[in-house]
């Protein structure tokens, strides 16, 4: 169990810090916040740290709901987890993503950085995840 938590705890970490890449100037953060501007999005008034604790709590439960499915699933292997990670990632969150994206009349740029980023984490999870 504790094994399974620290898996858990490295993927969600690694999720995370996949985002502060994905998000940075070095590779699209300067076109997600043009793209953000254009939607007519502010700020958050909670502050870096808080959006940041949220976050990671956020990505350890979704690795955490993973790990369970992976576990009640008999998926084994880092490639079978990453195979498992794009499937929840395309039809769970990048269809939620998209249909949310539609409502809001978002730039399907936008869409596509937020989408991929997601996906693209929860197939690193599932790698990290799989025993």
């Amino acid at each position: 169990m504790t094994l399974f938590l620290v898996k858990i705890l490295v993927a969600a970490i690694a999720f995370f810090l996949l985002g502060i890449l994905w998000y940075s100037s070095l590779a699209f953060g300067p076109n997600w916040a043009k793209l953000m501007k254009k939607t007519g999005s502010k700020k958050s008034k909670i502050g870096i740290k808080t959006a940041h604790a949220v976050s990671v709590l956020c990505l350890f439960l979704s690795c955490l709901v993973m790990g369970i499915l992976i576990i009640m699933l008999g998926i084994a292997g880092p490639g079978d987890g990453a195979l498992f990670g794009m499937v929840l990632g395309l039809l769970l969150v990048g269809t939620t993503l998209l249909s949310e994206a539609l409502y809001m009349g978002q730039p399907s740029g936008l869409f596509l950085i937020n989408a991929s980023y997601r996906v693209l984490g929860f197939i690193l999870a599932g790698a990290l995840i799989a025993p």
